[in-house]
């Protein structure tokens, strides 16, 4: 079946590999962006942690990986790495690369690692991160999961739009649980622009309540890691940051269960405002 013409244009898919990781890890990270760039009908920017040497070692393992994937479009950016701030220097390089989304890929132990190196990173950029778990392989996203709580007004539904479109996702809006009445209007208020925007966009979805009413982003992921391919979740506006910030591996594996996770900065703000 054709897929269905996204709103991304030229955009890229700008993965990052760390060339201290395995030839696997390297290669698994290469290899799940590129089958998403090629189901994107994008072009795949991979970029190395520094200079020339790493230039020509990426440009090996992207070799290898085309070989295997020959729908896919890709080259190894040339551009360098600062050495100041890194991170700030890599979001510079995306931004030239026009990239749609970057990819990162990493292991559970790093995750809890890079906790605060990834959420700094998350805090700097208007370019949705996936953070894959090492391991993982690439699969439609049939099923996507998004998390609306007291804390969550649900603000870039156009990411959301455009992979549901893609993939032909059914949306899985997981609900939060609460006792406080002020809370739970706003979380049925947010639920029904969600709802709408869906039924117009004409994108299937079901929604379900949390059971119980603690520890919100445990039961979010763990329903995630169990019923859907990929956890988008939106950052700056609450509790679920505090899981992104200190236990990022939580989010990426929960009771053995390895889920992407799709990182889309927000701002913080009082009341449901425009999904664009």
């Amino acid at each position: 079946m054709a897929k269905e013409k996204n709103d991304l244009g030229t955009k890229t898919i700008f993965a990052v590999i760390n060339l201290k990781d395995s030839e696997e890890q390297q290669a698994g990270t290469i290899r799940y962006a590129a089958n998403l760039a090629v189901n994107l009908g994008l072009e795949l920017v991979i970029h190395p942690s520094k200079g020339f040497g790493e230039f020509v070692k990426a440009s090996e393992v992207a070799r290898q990986i085309k070989r295997t994937i020959p729908d896919a479009e890709m080259r190894v950016s040339k551009e360098r790495i600062g050495t100041l701030n890194f991170f700030s220097s890599l979001q510079t390089i995306a931004v030239k690369e026009n990239a749609a989304y970057m990819v990162i890929q990493t292991e559970k132990e790093t995750a809890r690692m890079l906790g605060n190196t990834i959420w700094g990173n998350v805090e700097k950029t208007i370019i949705p991160i996936l953070i894959v778990p090492h391991g993982v392989e690439f699969v439609p996203y049939k099923r996507v999961t998004i998390a609306l709580d007291a804390d969550r007004n649900l603000q870039k539904m156009n990411v959301v739009e455009v992979l549901a479109k893609t993939f032909a996702s059914t949306i899985n809006i997981f609900q939060e649980n609460v006792e406080d009445e002020s809370k739970k209007t706003l979380i049925l208020n947010s639920l029904k622009h969600v709802k709408t925007f869906l039924v117009k966009q004409k994108i299937p979805f079901i929604v379900i309540p949390a059971r119980k009413r603690i520890n919100f982003p445990k039961h979010l992921c763990k329903y995630s890691a169990k019923h859907a391919d990929l956890l988008i979740v939106e950052v700056g506006q609450g509790k679920i940051d505090a899981v992104v910030k200190q236990n990022i591996e939580t989010l990426l594996t929960i009771d053995q269960r390895a889920q992407p996770v799709l990182l889309v900065k927000t701002k913080q703000v009082g009341k449901f405002q425009n999904f664009r």
